[in-house]
């Protein structure tokens, strides 16, 4: 309940022209990233998560999710979560089996599905009750890659495409961070799945302009071969940008490490997972769907693929250069 009753506009809101852009302030930016943070944990919603903020045991949390399913105020899925990023991978199409490697779209990495535990519950609330345009799920960033963000700003999607100019380093109240230093850095958005690298050609001057960046989110969705550059003459910018591939978008702006870094996130600051034996040994889903259509739609061929035989965990948690990956790893290989 308190989560839902701040899920409510920031004042962020598109403009009729689709070439115009409304300005973030440092104020606006930390409006967006409370109400994100603060709605986190509803979406989606972990089951063990909830139990464990809320005091409620699991048992009964499951019991009510399970019913909120069957009556379409949520959606259950079950996805395995990726390796490295920690995202839902499968969870985009609840009708897909899930297969026996899962690719995460989020970070470009390949999952071994080999036993049932790998396999997650999670539920997505309906759109009527909390709506959410994006692409994909959103991971929790790491500690690590936290420490190497030179810049996050949080911008919804816009159905008429307009824009909101981001501010770095300019003489005014909206700012959100100074002039960038040369270099190479990486701009990424797990959300929106784009990916790029932003490249600061020297320091600003107290006599250099802003430097106007046209940013059209659906120019950097990745969708294979080289990383592109954005190439800047100095530090000093107002990044207008469009989010005009109709999701949510995060304008995260990191040093150039290795993908270990700025993806990977520990298990010991991963969310805690509902697996799917614990949900199909629940009396409600017993009654609700055990041994029904939907749920040898969803799942009787994947566990009965995954459980034939332990393969053994080969997650291969990355070391940065993805030297081991498996055949199929469709990451950039840097």
């Amino acid at each position: 309940e308190d989560s839902l009753s701040i899920a409510t506009p920031v004042g962020l809101t598109e403009l009729p022209d689709r070439d115009a852009v409304t300005p973030i302030g440092p104020a606006e930016n930390g409006a967006i990233i409370s109400k994100y943070g603060k709605t986190a944990p509803i979406n989606p919603i972990h089951p063990m998560v909830v139990a464990e903020q809320s005091g409620v045991p699991l048992n009964d949390v499951l019991t009510e999710l399970l019913c909120a399913n069957e009556v379409g105020m949520v959606t259950m899925r079950w996805t395995p979560f990726c390796g490295r990023c920690a995202s839902p991978t499968c969870a985009k199409d609840n009708r897909v089996r899930v297969p026996g490697t899962a690719y995460c779209p989020s970070c470009r990495y390949q999952t071994a599905i080999d036993c049932l535990e790998k396999i997650k519950v999670i539920f997505v609330f309906s759109q009527d009750v909390l709506y959410a345009l994006a692409t994909s799920l959103a991971c929790k960033p790491s500690q690590e890659a936290f420490r190497v963000t030179e810049l996050i700003a949080m911008l919804p999607a816009t159905f008429s495409g307009s824009g909101f100019q981001v501010s770095i380093g300019c003489d005014d109240d909206r700012s959100l961070r100074p002039s960038l230093s040369p270099g190479r850095y990486r701009m990424r958005c797990p959300i929106a799945l784009t990916d790029s690298y932003l490249v600061v050609d020297r320091d600003a001057t107290d006599d250099d302009e802003p430097h106007d960046v046209q940013l059209h989110v659906s120019d950097f969705v990745y969708r294979g071969g080289p990383i592109p550059d954005v190439t800047v003459p100095h530090g000093k910018l107002r990044m207008n940008v469009f989010c005009d591939s109709k999701s949510f978008f995060i304008l995260w702006v990191q040093q150039n490490a290795d993908n270990r870094t700025l993806m990977y996130a520990p298990p010991e600051e991963r969310p805690p997972l509902t697996d799917s034996a614990t949900v199909m040994q629940h009396t409600t889903y017993k009654i609700l769907y055990e041994g029904t259509a939907i749920e040898g739609e969803l799942f009787s061929k994947a566990v009965a693929d995954m459980t034939a035989e332990d393969g053994g965990d080969d997650d291969h948690q990355d070391d940065g250069d993805h030297a081991d990956c498996p055949t199929g790893c469709n990451d950039d290989h840097e």
